[in-house]
This record gives structure tokens, C-alpha cells and sequence, in this order.
């Protein structure tokens, strides 16, 4: 999130959406949770808990009332694996808190600024086939329901699934049961490719050589970094912000308008796979095979 909590006007982390909120909420217990959400209600006042704003949906677009549960962040209790924390809490506070007792989240994605309820809430997943989301993790939850009502859901209750992954829709989030696993040692080996074919486009990155339908392209090393980039993370939407920092490593003018013109000259060079390069609204590119 770009803005500072208290501030009525808020932005997410994409920069793609804002929103101005007529009131900012901190609730510090559940049972504030409860009745300020009760006096919403009752007073026919529209209320929205916003986490991280890491989504790039209008999701977390508060114009009424916006509710933030940074102050609703601890852990509530250990037993074996099963770990509850409140709601409020950023993954990467969760991933200290479960480290100092030996456990860990069996998968997670690629940002840990997200808060617990807003990771679970909107689906956020990590990485590999045998893993499902965040909200797969989830044995039970704590709501505060549209009217006020403090509800505790658990594995057996018919509104489970949708308590653990329901994008705000039952109510707000105050309290989350994961099951964890043992802590483990993660080896990550990440590096850009340095050969790419596909249907028009084949490049050889080591030997600086890009090739469309059979004819070589020349590229300056701009153009090139972007490419590799691009082609690196296949049909990944990826921030303007993202591209500037490989491409240029954080050695630009700070203008991310600065891509859309590289993008531009790119796509024309690359003729027929320069169409595999699509624009993502108000975020960024991605490089399609679809």
C-alpha cells in the first residue's frame, strides 16, 4: 500500500486504483470490529476492510467507510500445527512468528506484504502443482458479520469454503486458524533463460541473436533486457515498475512511461510475435503464448 493508513485518500500497490474514503476505521478488538460494522448497518452506511491493497482489482475500494485491522495483527494461540493469528497480521510478520516455533507455511507467494485476511480473501497462491492457495491452509475462521454478529466458522460449517476464500463477502475477518507444517529449508535456483522458441519469435539471449520467421532482428540492449524479461515470466502480468528495474536496474528517470515507448518500438520490430506482447490496463505487459 502507498498510503499511510490513517489517510482518507488511498492508493493500492499497483498505482491502478484510488479511492477517497469519507472515514478511516482502526479497530483495535473484535468487539470494536463488531460495533463499528453495527453502526454502519444500522445507519445504512457502507463499510470495507482494506489489507495491504496488493490486488490490482477495485476490490479494496472504500468511498464510505474504510476499516483497517493493522491494530488486530498478533498471534492468538499455538496448538501442534495448528496456528491462530488475527487477522491484521502481514504474511511476513506471520513467517517470523512460525519460524521462532519451528513451523511454516507449506506454500506462499512471491510478496509477503499481503495481510493474512486479504492473502486468504482474495485467493493468493504460491507456486507448484501439488500446492492449492493460501485459503486451502485454513481449518477455521472468526467473522464479524454484515449486522455486528461475531461468528466463529469452522471445517464442518456449510459456509466454510466461502468464509475462507470470500472476498470480503460474508463479513469482515477478524481471526484465521491455519495449519502449518514443520519448517522447512527452501532451495530456489532462478535465473533468466538464455534460449527462447516459440511460433514466430526464437532468441538466443547468450549470443545476442533474435530471430522472426526465419529473419534476424537487431535490438538495442534496452529492447533486448525487455525481451528476455518478458519471455522469462510467459504470461505473467508484469508492472511497469517491474520492467523498468530489470531492464534499466533502477538506473532510470523514474518515469514508468518510459517502458510503454520501449514496449512500442519492440513490438514493432518483432513484427507478428510483437502481438504475443499485450498491454494490461492502468498495470503493465505480458508476453502471451495462448
Amino acid at each position: 500500500m502507498t498510503t499511510p493508513v490513517i489517510a482518507r485518500r488511498w492508493t493500492n500497490w499497483g498505482g491502478n486504483q484510488q479511492a477517497h474514503a469519507t472515514e478511516v476505521l482502526t479497530p483495535g478488538t473484535v468487539d470494536e470490529v463488531a460495533a463499528q460494522v453495527k453502526e454502519a448497518s444500522g445507519s445504512g452506511r457502507r463499510i470495507k476492510a482494506v489489507g495491504s491493497g496488493h490486488s490490482f482489482t477495485s476490490i479494496a475500494v472504500a468511498d464510505d467507510q474504510r476499516l483497517f485491522l493493522h491494530r488486530l495483527a498478533g498471534l492468538v494461540s499455538i496448538d501442534g500445527s495448528l496456528v491462530t493469528v488475527q487477522a491484521g497480521m502481514p504474511l511476513h510478520v506471520l513467517n517470523a512468528v512460525l519460524a521462532e516455533h519451528g513451523l511454516a507455511m507449506p506454500n506462499l507467494g512471491d510478496i509477503d506484504q499481503q495481510t493474512v485476511a486479504g492473502a486468504i480473501s482474495t485467493g493468493t497462491h504460491g507456486t507448484g502443482a501439488e500446492h492449492s492457495t493460501l485459503a486451502s491452509c485454513v481449518e477455521a475462521v472468526k467473522l464479524v458479520t454484515g449486522s455486528g454478529e461475531v461468528l466463529e466458522v469452522g471445517k464442518d460449517d456449510p459456509i466454510f469454503p466461502a468464509a475462507r476464500l470470500g472476498l470480503g463477502a460474508l463479513g469482515v475477518l477478524v481471526e484465521v486458524t491455519l495449519r502449518c507444517v514443520d519448517a522447512f529449508t527452501l532451495l530456489a535456483d532462478e535465473r533468466p533463460i538464455d534460449h527462447y522458441r516459440g511460433r514466430h519469435l526464437e532468441a538466443h539471449f547468450d549470443r545476442v541473436e533474435v530471430v522472426v520467421d526465419g529473419v534476424r532482428v537487431d535490438l538495442t540492449r534496452r529492447e533486448l533486457a525487455l525481451l528476455r524479461f518478458l519471455v522469462t515470466h510467459t504470461n505473467r502480468v508484469l508492472g511497469r515498475a517491474d520492467l523498468l528495474g530489470h531492464a534499466w536496474h533502477n538506473e532510470n528517470d523514474g518515469r514508468s512511461r518510459t517502458v510503454d515507448v520501449h514496449i512500442r518500438r519492440l513490438r514493432v520490430k518483432l513484427g507478428a510475435a510483437g502481438q504475443q506482447i499485450q498491454t494490461v490496463p492502468r498495470v503493465g505487459y505480458r508476453f502471451s503464448e495462448d
